[in-house]
This record gives structure tokens, sequence and C-alpha cells, in this order.
């Protein structure tokens, strides 16, 4: 059963996009609905049913077809270089191949490309489906505000639905050769994906996306040559297994390479550049799937490298950027940058903690993966929706939003709340993370210093979403389409669920999927109650930290009809107020400073590589 299950996850995306792309115009939304239910059916029936890991050898041409694919993917690359006449990704297409080569000509045999099913990736497709498939439903309506012909507009739902089965697929990979692949598809569908309008930006932005990613890429084979040089497997569970120091090297290499995939500094440019491509393609990637690479990365190889000098390597790199992503962040006037920004924190956040490796670190980073996913969806759907709908992109735009756009303003609010505040999965992974992080005071501090620094940067642009200008002292009845409402407030119900409910998540959802990797996380519950090492957080308090919540827009709907608003020393002279909110500059040399710390972090990961490899 789970066989045909997971079969069908990998497979079923590419050909339901098919389906999708080919139908008449009348039955291309229904197809769509109908494809992410199966989807994330399919999902919830193998979560359901997944007792223990699952083995799926695949038939022995499999490793013919990868091969050919790989190379046909590298001459792709080489030909939009040479077309696009850009040296770079013309030079690392042929890197890419020349190291590819190598790989091939010194494995003993052709390994099977394999499949384990465990109960961490049949959790990441509840992710992907269920997200994705939402953001998928979400484009249909999004995409009839674009200037694209009806077919190319099915086109781009349909290349979302596929982009789906290549992320079920890498999330269960253990063959490394498999995951080359699959993480070149990735690169590939962001090309197309953040290219899709075809103007001057967009073309800068995909070959900016495509040479960082092109990088990944040679990270990822520099780490199979090592696994090769030694005569071990290409399976991550073999490298696991290995108590050797180039197991460490190679490990070193493929996180590297999964860290430019996950937007970390300095490859941050290349995230905030996918701004440029229709809304859905910033949901999908903030979201489900490319960004979160990095972190699943990390959490995979955690065991191994727990208690290393690469560990801390890359727990104090993944700290530094959840710290500075959030600073450079706050100077931000665009949502949807604010938005990336935070994306590529909390990334590092993530990266930290899977580093740190301890049952209670790991669960945490999966709780902010899962939560994020979903919270990060919603605020880009609805930045689309603001977009689309009422013309504002920059925050000064959305002065007293909440008068004409309450439903939109609600959802913003409560996804800003669900990563900031209690009672929400992404708060409760950030106090299990602090907690996590208490043994080094340096790690402490970036979880403390980046946890206020995001919540500071949300209710700013909240604050102002809640002011109201003079001049709006009515509340208007907002309309919004269908699809857009529909697939936001699934999102949202979906968090404040999960909130209510955060104990029974956390028991049944999380541990479980850490369980078989580093057992003991400590997180239980009595009824509803979650109790933690630190503590326990009862359900009323659970209950009423939701209810205060939801007084805060009210808040902003409260009129003072009979009061004149004066100031001191006014004469009493009536005084018109109007929102106002506060921006941190930050002056260019600490951008650059940023940027380069990140680097020097990057590259004494890929050093300390070389030197394991070596030694």
């Amino acid at each position: 059963m789970i066989e045909n299950l997971t079969l069908f996850l990998i497979l079923g995306p590419a050909l339901l996009a098919l389906v999708v792309y080919g139908a008449p115009r009348r039955l291309y939304g229904p197809l769509v609905v109908l494809s992410s239910a199966l989807l994330f059916s399919a999902a919830l029936l193998a979560w359901l049913l997944h007792a223990q890991s699952v083995a799926i050898a695949l038939p022995a041409w499999t490793h013919a077809a990868i091969v050919l694919l790989d190379f046909a993917l590298i001459g792709y690359f080489l030909w939009v270089g040479v077309r696009q006449n850009h040296r770079l990704i013309v030079l690392l297409a042929l890197l890419q191949g020349a190291l590819l080569g190598w790989v091939l000509y010194a494995l003993s045999a052709a390994p099977l490309a394999e499949i384990v099913v465990d109960k961490l990736g049949a959790t990441l497709w509840l992710l992907v489906t269920g997200v994705g498939g939402l953001i998928a439903w979400y484009a249909v309506g999004y995409m009839r505000h674009e200037s694209d012909s009806p077919r190319r507009q099915q086109a781009f739902v349909a290349i979302l639905i596929a982009f789906l089965g290549v992320m079920n697929a890498l999330f269960v990979a253990d063959s490394i050769e498999l995951f080359f692949l699959l993480f070149e598809l990735t690169t590939l569908s962001s090309f197309i994906l953040i290219g899709w309008r075809r103007d001057a930006a967009s073309r800068l932005s995909s070959l900016q996306a495509l040479w960082m990613n092109q990088l990944g890429g040679v990270l990822l084979l520099l780490g199979m040559g090592v696994i090769i040089w030694q005569g071990a497997p290409l399976f991550f569970s073999a490298l696991l297994e290995s108590q050797s120091g180039w197991a460490l090297g190679a490990a070193a290499f493929l996180i590297a390479g999964a860290l430019i995939k996950g937007a970390q500094m300095p490859f941050d440019r290349w995230l905030l550049g996918a701004m440029v491509a229709p809304t859905p393609v910033s949901a999908i990637l903030h979201s489900s799937t490319m960004v979160k690479i990095a972190p699943f990365m990390v959490l995979k190889l955690g065991v191994l490298l727990h208690g290393t000098p690469l560990a801390v390597a890359v727990a104090y790199f993944g700290g530094f950027v959840f710290v500075a992503g959030a600073f450079v962040a706050l100077a931000r006037n665009h949502l949807k940058e604010i938005l990336a920004y935070s994306t590529i924190s909390l990334l590092g956040l993530m990266v930290m903690l899977s580093a740190v490796a301890t049952p209670l670190a790991l669960s945490a980073a999966l709780t902010l993966i899962l939560f994020h996913g979903v919270a990060k969806a919603m605020l880009f759907m609805e930045a689309g929706v603001l977009e689309k709908l009422h013309h504002a992109k920059s925050v000064d735009e959305m002065g007293g939003m909440l008068s004409r756009a309450p439903m939109s303003v609600f959802l913003v609010l409560l996804g800003f709340a669900s990563i900031t505040l209690p009672p929400f999965g992404a708060l409760v992974g950030k106090w299990v993370a602090i907690e996590a992080s208490a043994q080094s005071a340096f790690l402490f501090l970036f979880v403390a210093l980046g946890s206020v620094v995001i919540a500071l940067l949300y209710f700013k642009v909240a604050g102002y979403m809640l002011g109201k200008p003079g001049s709006q002292m009515g509340l208007t009845i907002e309309r919004i389409p269908r699809v857009f409402s529909v697939t936001t407030l699934l999102l949202g119900v979906t968090l404040a669920l999960s909130a209510i409910l955060i104990a029974p998540t956390l028991v049944y959802l999380i541990v479980p999927a850490i369980e078989p990797f580093a057992p003991g996380s400590e997180i239980a519950h009595k009824g509803l109650t979650l109790m933690l090492p630190s503590g326990d957080l009862p359900f009323w308090q659970i209950v009423g930290a939701w209810l205060l919540l939801l007084l805060l827009p009210l808040a902003g709907l409260k009129r003072m009809r009979r009061v004149d608003r004066v100031r001191e020393y006014s004469g009493g002279e009536r005084i018109e107020m109007q929102p106002v909110t506060f921006y941190f500059p930050t002056p260019r040399w600490i951008v650059r400073a940023m940027a380069i710390i990140g680097a020097i972090f990057f590259g004494l990961i890929v050093l300390l590589g070389g030197v394991l490899w070596v030694a």
C-alpha cells in the first residue's frame, strides 16, 4: 500500500499536470482542485498507514535514466548560458558535467536509485501536498489577472503541480545520486517560474537564481565525489552509519549545497529576485518547496554532525542569518520583500536547530518547518490579494487597510501572530529552541535577539495596517474572489486549529517524525495541555491567548466619535491623526558586512569539508 501511494505521490503530480495543461478551459479549474485533493488525500493516507520505514528499490534501468536526465539538464543549463552570453552559467555547467562524469567513472558498480519512506518524509508530504495544492488552486484565480494567454496560464499551474512531485521524491530519496537529479530539477523549476513574465527584470533574476543553484549542484557533486573516493555507496543511510572523518567532509559539501538552495547569506539575492515572478511562485518557494531543502538536509544529517566542529560552524552560521535577515527586513518597505527576508531569517533558525541535533532541537526545527510553511504560504497569498484587488504593494500604501480590506488584514495578522505569538506552533518552536540552545551563550543570544527583531518587524507592519487615516471612518465589506478567500481561509483555519490543539499536534505529528533519528524529545501532553521540560502550557492559557488575539483587530475598529483629539499646548485646536510607521534604515556598509560575514561562515563550512576529506 505504501509503495503504491509513494509511486502516486512522486509520479502522479507530473501526470496530473499534463491533464491540467491539456484540459478544456471550463474543466481546468475543477481539475486543479481535484488534483490537489487527490495528492493531499494520498499523503494523509500514507502518513496514517506509515508504521516503520519502507525501502523501495527501483528497477535497474533507473540508473541509466538518472544519468541521462542529469546530463540533459546540465546540457540545457549550458545552452541557456551560451544563449544568454552568461559566462558564469557556462562555466558552472561545464564544471558540473566534468564532476558528474568523474563520479560516474569512479563508480565501481551502478547503484540502484533507492527510496526510503520514513515518518519524516511522510510528514513533509503533508506540507508539500497540502500547502502546495492550495497554492496551485489559488494560482488558477491569480493568473486570470495576468496578461498571459489561457493556455500559458494553464501551463503555469501545471508546472506548480509537477513541482510537488519533485519535492515529494526529494524528501524520501535515500540515493544521493537520485537526490542530485531532484536537486537539479528544482533548479530548473525555479529558473522557469522566476523568469515567467519574460521581461528584463525576470530574465536577470532567473539567471541569478540559475547560477547560484548551479553552484549548489557543484557542491553536491563534490560531496558525492568524497563518498565515491572512499569506495562507499551513494546512500544517505550508509553515510549516516559511517563514523569516519571523510563522512563529515562529504556531509559538509552536501550541506553547503543545500544552504545555497535555502538562500542563506550571501546567497539570499536569488530568493529576493524571485519576487518579480507571479505571487504564487513566491508562495510556493517560501513555504513548502525549494528553500526547505536547507533545513531538511541539515536535519537529515544532524545526527552525524552532532557535537563536531562542523555542527558548531553550521549552527553559528544559521544563528547569524536568523538575526541578520531580520535586521535587514526592518529597513524594507515592500511587503513581499519583508516576507522574503523573514523567510531567510527563519530558515537560519531552522538550520541552527538542526545542527544542534539534540532531540529537543530537532523537534523545534521540524515544528518551525511545518508551521512556517503554512503561515508563509498564507501571507504571500494575501500579499497577492492586496496587490491585485487593492493595488497595494508597499507598507506605505496599506495605512488603514483594515477599513478597506478587513478579511485580508485579519488573515495577514493571523499569519504574523502564528510566527510571533502564543499559542501558535512557530512560537512554541522558538520556545523550545531557546531551551535547546541554552547550552551555548551565543546560540541562546541568536535565538533571543532574532525572535525580538522578527516580532518588531511584524508588529511594525501590523500597526500600520490597523491604523486609520482621518478620512476613513467606516468599514467596507471586502469583495474577494472565491478562489482567493477559500484557499487562504483553509490555511488560516489550519493555523487556528493547530494552535488550539498544539499539544496533540506536537506529540502526534512532530515527535514521531524525529524519534527514529533522535529518541527522547521530552515533549508530552496531558489532555490538551502541552508538557515541555521547562514547564507546561495549560490548555486554559492556550484558549486565553487565542481569545486575546481575536480582540486585536477589533482595537483597530474602535471609533472615538465624540472626542476631539488634541495635543498639548495647541490651544484646544483639533488635530487630525494619521497612521505612521517607523523604518530602521540599514546603511549599505552594514548590509555588505553581513553578506561578508555570511560568506566567511559559508567558506568555513566548505573548508571544513575539504580538511575532513583530506584528513
